[in-house]
């Protein structure tokens, strides 16, 4: 048995002076450090949601007595009312044909006319609906979609495996903006990490320029309304750049539900002071 020992003892000085086998273990060391660090933090993270199973599964998986007479009774007036009951039959049978009768296309109107007062989607409605998933709600939870099945990925012009990366790691950062959509993908955008590198710039920029497009006409037709708005005959002289500033102001006002003052008017410090 002390020969066993003395050889393993022995094997082990020799390998542990041998300068490639200390490197090697050198090199390993930051890694294994790392895997064990996020190891902890893993289950951390898992230990709450462990015990919050565990304790609904204890609540409501476990036989309770007191509902045992309750579920006996609900059988027992299923079965009694739930039988075929012969005077019911007809009242059935009348329920029947009116469903058939008012449920189903009216032949006697043209399917030109069925449709006409149907509203009319945009074709890009889904991509409007997926952007629900853009949400600061949806996109730190631990349940959020994976990006490959949102489907406004496909017009990325850049390297996908760039933003499925951002994507994973974003719910690691402890995000101070998490209330306006775009206050929070600004934050994201501009973070930067230990080094001072921007972070989340590929999907931060992606989102953001998803944000700025309009899905449909109606922003391009408010910008030209409140344009002759503010720019009437009497304006007429109104140079290009105190334009775009107006409009961007009523724009910000509008938005934010703050009071517009007439287009005949000029904004004034007191419209202005309320802004941030």
């Amino acid at each position: 048995m002390d020969e066993d020992r003395n050889y393993s003892a022995e094997l082990l000085h020799q390998m542990y002076n041998d300068p490639v086998n200390k490197l090697y273990l050198a090199f390993l060391q930051p890694i294994v450090t790392e895997i064990n660090r996020v190891n902890k933090l893993y289950l951390a993270f898992l230990q709450p949601i462990v015990t919050e199973i565990n304790r609904v599964n204890k609540l409501y998986l476990q036989p309770i007595a007191f509902l045992q007479p309750i579920v006996t009774e609900i059988n027992r007036v299923n079965k009694l009312y739930l039988q075929p009951i012969a005077f019911l039959q007809p009242i059935v049978t009348e329920i029947n044909r009116v469903n058939k009768l008012y449920l189903q296309p009216i032949a006697l109107i043209p399917a030109a006319d069925r449709h006409r007062d149907q509203p009319v989607l945009p074709s890009d409605v889904e991509l409007l609906e997926n952007l629900v998933s853009l949400s600061p709600a949806t996109v730190l939870s631990p349940l959020k979609p994976p990006l490959v099945d949102v489907s406004f990925v496909r017009f990325y012009s850049g390297r996908v495996g760039d933003l499925q990366q951002e994507w994973a790691r974003i719910g690691t950062v402890s995000w101070t903006t998490q209330q306006d959509t775009e206050d929070f993908w600004i934050d994201v955008v501009t973070h930067t990490d230990a080094s001072g590198e921007q972070d989340f710039q590929h999907l931060g920029g992606f989102i953001l320029s998803l944000l700025s497009l309009p899905f449909s006409n109606a922003a391009v037709e408010w910008v030209f309304s409140t344009m002759n708005i503010v720019k009437t005959k009497l304006r007429n002289r109104m140079q290009q750049d105190s334009l775009e500033k107006i409009l961007h102001v009523r724009g910000y006002m509008s938005r934010h539900g703050r009071n517009v003052p007439p287009g005949g008017r000029r904004f004034h410090a007191g419209h202005l002071r309320h802004l941030p």
